[in-house]
């Protein structure tokens, strides 16, 4: 998966923990303070995330890889997707060649009638980031996204709100390791589908409220993946099976809204990265027991956080940065009293 993609994704946990509000909304002042401190943490947690991913292949590199690739101009199946990819080109017009395609590393493609109100040009907003990677708006759903399939060297690709029809079309992506589902159709058949892709390592799912979980409500469907994963970003409308979880062995980084049971947590050997948004009460004693842990943030929207002690904390040796928002440990120990129980501790956020 694409390390930027990550790195973006943490940095936003950086700046939700600096501008959460414990209790009353803060003051314009305390809001420009933590926006500027918001930039700093997003620096901090952006170096963290260096290792995480793969590079993009050239189109030779896919050649020697032992990919199937012939060049040449591509035939689109779906309009709305080749709208979308010629955007990303910069080509609207002509002959679009495979070996093009392989620019695109990844996509972030979601489907918002809302902007459509607002009379962008063509209906979508196409907006290049950085390496080959997109973010892309549109006032239309695709019939298929067949045509994904041309882009050999996509390594992550996320769709927000759009009617998936099958995913079988991108299991020849022998390059693409992250996928991630955001209010999207999310029946068991197109899940299982994506947990059989042969390259899966990442998986993000959230539902923002638009999402039908009946058919996928405890996560099982990611069996299949399971022990391959090194990255999820699990949102809070599935209630997690801990047993899934337990068989991540691999994971590394582990993001969650609105988390229930945390035993599992002392299962995942390889776990590093931790990122909690939680209600008002968790139970934090098996953080502790996971000892290699060296970037711990748990953050709230709402009220205090109760369930995390100190001495939950004090078994992690290795922890680097802490991020707290709103917890009654923040108000029982001093910023001096947790950097002294944590021995290996180089940055402590608190709000």
């Amino acid at each position: 998966m694409r390390d930027t993609r990550i790195r973006r994704t943490a940095a936003a946990f950086a700046v939700l923990l600096m501008l959460a509000g414990c209790g009353k909304a803060a003051g314009e002042q305390a809001q420009g303070t933590a926006q500027r401190q918001a930039k700093e943490q997003e620096r901090t947690v952006s170096a963290e995330f260096e290792g995480f991913g793969a590079s993009g292949l050239s189109a030779e590199q896919l050649k020697e890889s032992g990919a199937v690739f012939e060049d040449g101009p591509v035939e689109f199946q779906d309009s709305v997707t080749e709208e979308m990819l010629r955007n990303m080109l910069g080509k609207k017009e002509g002959e679009v060649l495979r070996s093009e395609l392989q620019k695109i590393h990844g996509i972030y493609w979601r489907y918002d009638k809302y902007w459509s109100d607002l009379q962008m040009l063509d209906g979508t907003i196409p907006k290049e980031s950085e390496d080959g990677e997109w973010r892309y708006w549109q006032t239309k759903q695709p019939s298929s996204i067949e045509d994904l399939a041309l882009c050999d060297n996509l390594q992550w690709v996320e769709f927000g709100k759009i009617e998936l029809p099958s995913l079988a079309p991108l299991k020849s992506l022998t390059q693409l390791e992250m996928i991630g589902v955001h209010g999207a159709s999310a029946t068991k058949d197109r899940m299982d589908e994506l947990a059989a892709l042969p390259a899966l390592k990442g998986f993000v799912i959230g539902g923002g409220g638009y999402t039908d979980w009946s058919e996928i409500t405890d996560g099982s469907f990611l069996l299949p993946a399971a022990e391959r994963l090194v990255y999820l970003e699990a949102g809070g409308e599935i209630s997690w099976n801990t047993e899934v979880l337990a068989q991540m062995k691999e994971l590394e980084l582990l993001l969650m809204w609105e988390p229930g049971d945390l035993s599992f947590l002392p299962e995942l050997p390889k776990l590093r990265k931790l990122y909690l948004s939680v209600g008002d009460e968790i139970d934090g004693s098996p953080i502790g027991e996971v000892g290699q842990l060296d970037f711990l943030s748990i953050v709230t929207s709402r009220g205090n956080i109760t369930g995390v002690t100190l001495d939950d904390l004090r078994p992690l040796k290795h922890l680097r940065y802490l991020g707290l928002s709103c917890t009654e440990l923040t108000e029982e120990y001093s910023r001096e009293e947790i950097i002294e129980a944590l021995p290996s501790l180089e940055t402590l956020n608190t709000m």
